[in-house]
Formats: structure tokens, sequence, C-alpha cells
């Protein structure tokens, strides 16, 4: 925690909880640099997988593809893309 710091959307400290969140992400993203991975999806704790979801997934990834997109980071809850 660091003494006088205040979230600057709540104006609130942090919780250790969101701390814990922060961290976990932060190690996360920190291995597939590390590794030099091309391509990671990372997926919550709390995931629910929906019927077809492995079709549908790569389905989203090939749409990727062929719109020849420049990425490097898509971030979003996969029922809104998929």
């Amino acid at each position: 925690m660091l003494p006088g710091y205040r979230d600057p959307y709540s104006s609130r400290p942090l919780t250790r909880g969101e701390i814990g969140c922060f961290l976990s992400h932060y190690y996360i993203w920190e291995e597939v640099v590390n590794r030099e991975l091309e391509k990671t999806l990372v997926i919550e704790d709390d995931v629910r997988f929906e019927h077809q979801f492995k079709r549908k997934l790569m389905k989203l990834m090939d749409d990727i593809e062929q719109a020849q997109l420049d990425w490097e980071l898509i971030v979003g809850r996969l029922e809104t893309l998929l």
C-alpha cells in the first residue's frame, strides 16, 4: 500500500484485492514479454465456457488475420466479440 495514494477515478485508496488483481495481470504481461510470445489468450479465473467456445474463438482469430489488422492487444469480453 502506498501511503497517501488515492485512486484517480474513485479518490479512495486501492483495496488489497485491487492490488492483487493488478499484480496478477502485471505478472502475466511480464511472462508474455519475457517469453517473447507472439499470441497469448488470457482468461480470467471466473470464465464460463459457452457452447462451441473454441470454434468461436478460432473464428474470431481467423477474422482478425483475414482483416490484416496491425494489433498488439485486444481487450474485451469474448461474448461481446463472438
